[in-house]
């Protein structure tokens, strides 16, 4: 069933607008050494996978990237995207070994890995629908539409002869927010219920793009937020 919920206007857009915002107001690089992100819980990963999954975004390697935590923006970082427990870590300053610490959620405004941009929608918005918490990936935002993607990946365990294995499953969903509410939209009835002026132009890219979203079904779907996106932009422009 489609959840939907009202939201408000201003955070809808705003989030990743203030990102902007901090990202323009801080030109040069922040040390490391000089603040308070090398504090926090060391991220320790014990998994032993039978199957080459993880549970982190694109691959279990520090990438480089930008952080936007407790107020400050830090760039030329070494991060990682937790996507089982939804948190980030960064690579700490001056260790030549993989140690990583864990960012506090609450302090952490959003990010930048790969040249995709993630916002957490729940920072500093105690109001929200229950389905909202935590990072989204920002695929496409004006101040009439905006669209996310909630990277997820479930752990699941399993043992045999050669002992315990922790792999992964990806999961993800995906989220709008239009005419001042959050929806989930996971399937083609969920975008067409959203959405009902474009049910023919909808129908015609899922069945032209029936490969690709057996194939990847995350780039199938962040391809088509972005194609109903602009047929929004377009109408709004008439």
């Amino acid at each position: 069933m489609l959840l939907l919920t009202a939201c408000n206007f201003y955070h809808c857009y705003s989030q990743e607008q203030a990102l902007q915002n901090l990202y323009n107001a801080f030109d040069s690089t922040i040390g490391y050494q000089n603040l308070g992100i090398n504090n926090g819980t060391i991220h320790i990963n014990n998994d032993r996978s039978d199957n080459k999954t993880n549970r982190y975004y694109l691959k279990d390697s520090y990438l480089p990237g930008i952080a936007v935590y407790d107020g400050q923006v830090y760039r030329e970082s070494k991060l990682k995207y937790d996507l089982s427990k939804d948190i980030l870590i960064v690579k700490v300053y001056g260790e030549s070994n993989n140690t990583g610490i864990e960012l506090i959620p609450e302090k952490t405004a959003g990010f930048e890995i790969d040249a995709k941009k993630f916002v957490n929608l729940s920072y500093g918005t105690p109001k929200l629908p229950a389905f909202i918490s935590g990072f989204y990936e920002v695929v496409t935002g004006t101040p009439e539409l905006q669209f996310y993607i909630k990277h997820h990946k479930e752990h699941l365990e399993s043992i045999n002869d050669r002992g315990k294995f922790t792999n992964y499953q990806t999961q993800n969903s995906f989220v709008v927010c239009y005419k001042n509410e959050y929806r989930l939209i996971n399937s083609q009835s969920d975008f067409t219920r959203v959405f009902p002026d474009y049910l023919k132009e909808i129908d015609n890219f899922y069945q032209i793009n029936r490969e690709d979203k057996r194939k990847d079904p995350t780039q199938f779907m962040r391809n088509l937020l972005i194609y109903t996106g602009s047929l929004l932009a377009k109408d709004y422009k008439q």
